[in-house]
């Protein structure tokens, strides 16, 4: 009887060695010619940018140069570009910067909008090429070299324009993520100052964070003897001023605690001052979250596919 098993798991050899990601531009350059294209690696900063120009050989077309990073220095870059184009009879010309903070980007929009190609290339790619040079140094010069290179060695990427509405998205779910952050941690500052001045306040609220009375309360004590001094018809005012439910449980619980409590009655100006301070962040960025949660709800109210662009939207 045949096997037909051995015939069906036949082992499949490759036909072609595995290609890098930016293994597209090689092909474009192929089908061109590669002595018709051209690249311009630009090492981007915040006030100007390195530039040179050279063929996708790596034959230097034009001496490395500068340009300020404003609408004049774009316009001589582009000048330049179209000049070497025409000089040597080029048909394709790609840009080849590296991620820098946001400087590439203002630059990057204005290439794409007079129709030059624009790639990327990471930091590390440029690293490594260097290192594999046994250069170390990192000037201008040589990671304009090694820009130049990571694009004929295919380490590069395409990072097309954010269309505008999901990058206003991505921008508000980003800051909202960051003022969580923040805001963790000004609780965490808040939770250690408060166990050290009134141990076991924090246990008096189902949620701390959210409940109406620890704001009141902090405005009028910072310790449980400062509590005590407080009589309870005052204390009651202030709970139901602030919408407190069963204020007159909660005032008996408060003030059973602090004549229980097993806080000193040390005085401590220094770290009242800093539980003030980091109570007041924590209220700000508490506002902040809630802006930020109106304005992606408005989003996704235009928009309800963006729920599936974002790991967590929150």
């Amino acid at each position: 009887m045949k096997n037909t098993h051995s015939t069906q798991n036949k082992v499949r050899y490759r036909t072609h060695i595995q290609k890098p990601k930016g293994s597209r531009f090689t092909e474009e350059a192929k089908q061109i010619g590669p002595e018709k294209v051209g690249t311009v690696p630009i090492d981007v900063h915040k006030d100007k940018h390195c530039v040179t120009i050279c063929d996708y050989y790596g034959k230097i077309l034009k001496d490395e140069f500068e340009i300020p990073n404003t609408l004049t220095g774009f316009q001589v870059l582009l000048s330049c570009i179209l000049e070497i184009i025409d000089k040597f009879k080029l048909e394709k010309v790609y840009t080849v910067m590296g991620y820098t903070g946001n400087y590439h980007k203002n630059l990057a929009n204005r290439l794409r909008e007079a129709k030059i190609p624009v790639t990327f290339v990471f930091p590390n790619s440029t690293y490594h090429l260097r290192q594999g040079q046994l250069n170390w140094s990192k000037t201008d010069s040589i990671d304009l070299c090694a820009i130049g290179q990571a694009f004929v060695n295919g380490w590069v990427s395409s990072s097309p324009p954010l269309d505008n509405f999901y990058e206003n998205w991505q921008t508000l779910t980003r800051a909202r993520r960051n003022e969580i952050n923040l805001q963790t941690q000004a609780k965490n500052r808040i939770t250690n100052l408060l166990d050290e001045l009134m141990p076991g306040f924090q246990e008096l609220f189902g949620n701390f964070w959210e409940h109406n009375a620890p704001p009141v309360i902090l405005q009028l004590a910072h310790s449980p003897k400062q509590l005590t001094c407080l009589n309870r018809s005052s204390l009651l005012q202030k709970l139901t001023q602030a919408k407190v439910q069963k204020p007159g449980d909660l005032a008996d619980k408060i003030l059973i605690w602090a004549k229980t409590s097993i806080g000193t009655s040390q005085d401590f100006p220094s770290k009242i001052q800093q539980l003030n301070v980091e109570w007041q962040r924590f209220l700000t960025l508490k506002e902040n979250i809630a802006s930020y949660h109106i304005s992606i709800a408005q989003y996704l109210a235009q928009n309800p596919a963006l729920l599936f662009s974002s790991p967590s939207p929150g």
